[in-house]
């Protein structure tokens, strides 16, 4: 008879047929880790270190226009699809660092603008992420995963030399 299935044949096709359904129950379960994973950094970014950040550099305006000192714009508002302010943003940590005779001694403003500098690496970097982290679901390709991996570990919007530089000024 062809519809019967001999016993060995039978038992082989019974075991596929069981890893073929583990292997799917293990990706649906790494698929429900993957999204409690996202969900929960994107919560945990939900904006809410961001907007400490942008409220530290308020205070720090606060105090300086408090001490009537000059100080240019710390975070560009319409940051939008492009990072506008790399050019800007290199002429003004090159001209704080070179400002400064000494490793540590700025001028209050230097400090502003090397604040408002990092904010705006910090904040492109977050919309990228933020990016990635909305455009992901299930049926993403495996190409379009490995691009956003290569984009999430390099961080194409943070300069490590500023990052460097502003952490060489902690005392």
């Amino acid at each position: 008879m062809e519809g019967e299935l001999k016993p060995e044949l039978k038992e082989k096709v019974s075991n596929i047929f069981q890893d073929f359904l583990t292997r799917i129950t293990k990706l649906e379960e790494l698929a429900g880790i993957g999204s409690r994973l996202l969900n929960g950094y994107q919560q945990a970014l939900a904006k809410s270190l961001l907007n400490e950040l942008e409220h530290l550099l308020e205070d720090l305006s606060g105090e300086i226009k408090t001490a009537n000192l000059c100080l240019p714009p710390l975070k560009n508002e319409d940051c939008g699809d492009q990072f506008r302010l790399v050019p800007n943003c290199l002429t003004c940590f090159y001209l704080v660092e070179k400002s400064s005779f000494e490793l540590g001694e700025l001028e209050m403003t230097n400090y502003a603008v090397l604040m408002g500098i990092i904010y705006s690496m910090v904040k492109q970097d977050y919309v990228m992420q933020e990016r990635i982290v909305n455009s992901l679901n299930l049926k993403s390709l495996s190409g379009e995963l490995e691009s956003y991996c290569v984009m999430w570990s390099l961080r194409p919007f943070i300069m490590d030399e500023v990052m460097h530089h502003a952490w060489r000024l902690i005392p």
